[in-house]
């Protein structure tokens, strides 16, 4: 990021804070200090992160954050919601009027302006319910408590893993909480594995060019708790056997604990 920034003027820098494609944690406070040095907005994915890792959008100087419910919080998907900096607030102000609904500068006319009254709009009530609901749930936990769960099961869900296979795919500090990527042994497959896991398996592949040398064990919002991994590695452990790997199951089980 030093290196590109450094070779051009950028207006913005997009970037995703913890992806579950292959487990990793982008370095979000390095890469906006990065960005904002060069005088470049920050936009941030953070609808997996938020809930699962902190999120500090002020202190780390990001412009404009999109979060959802659906991934840490355990909500439902439909509804997100933006932080907006004053710095991307004059980005987007409109030269002239606004062109829809789904611009920035017209929810900000619409409804903030007006003391967030009527909604610009009808949105859809029992979404708003579902979140509501969501959020609900969050505050009894409390957001550091539902951060240091995920935290914890990442950690265990990690030291399975790596006893396991013997590699890691992601350094423990550039891992997500949300998503474990297990590094496959070598000549064996993620289309492999899950031929020869149960149907209604968690287990996934992972997504893109080296999607097929992962199995993703899911630890995001509810599943965020040590026995849906023990279930999960459990089953990683039974699929190596019938391939032939050889496994200490008893002692990867017990990295869990």
């Amino acid at each position: 990021m030093a290196d590109a920034l450094a070779q051009g003027d950028f207006d913005l820098v997009a970037l995703v804070h913890a992806e579950s494609a292959y487990g990793i944690l982008n370095p979000l406070p390095d890469i906006a200090a990065l960005a904002r040095a060069h005088g470049a907005l920050v936009v941030v994915d953070a609808v997996a992160s938020v809930g699962g890792h902190a999120l500090r959008v002020d202190e780390w100087g990001i412009d404009l954050a999109v979060i959802g419910p659906q991934k840490s919080l355990g909500g439902q998907a439909g509804t997100s919601a933006i932080a907006v900096s004053d710095r991307a607030w004059a980005a987007v102000a409109p030269q002239g009027e606004a062109p829809s609904i789904l611009s920035l500068a017209d929810q900000r006319a619409l409804w903030l302006d007006r003391g967030r009254g009527a909604l610009p709009g009808t949105p859809s009530a029992i979404e708003f319910h579902a979140l509501h609901a969501a959020l609900a749930r969050v505050a009894d936990e409390g957001a550091a408590a539902l951060i240091a769960r995920h935290a914890d099961t990442a950690d265990r869900a990690r030291r399975a893993a790596l006893l396991l296979t013997g590699r890691a795919w992601v350094r423990p500090d550039a891992a997500s909480n949300l998503v474990t990527a297990v590094a496959l042994p070598d000549g064996i497959s993620a289309a492999d594995v899950l031929a020869l896991a149960p149907k209604d398996t968690a287990l996934s592949a992972g997504v893109g060019p080296a999607g097929d040398r992962i199995i993703r064990l899911n630890h995001t919002g509810p599943r965020a708790t040590p026995w849906v991994i023990e279930h999960d590695i459990s089953v990683l452990c039974d699929v190596f056997l019938k391939i032939g790997l050889p496994v200490d199951r008893a002692a990867v089980l017990e990295a869990l604990r």
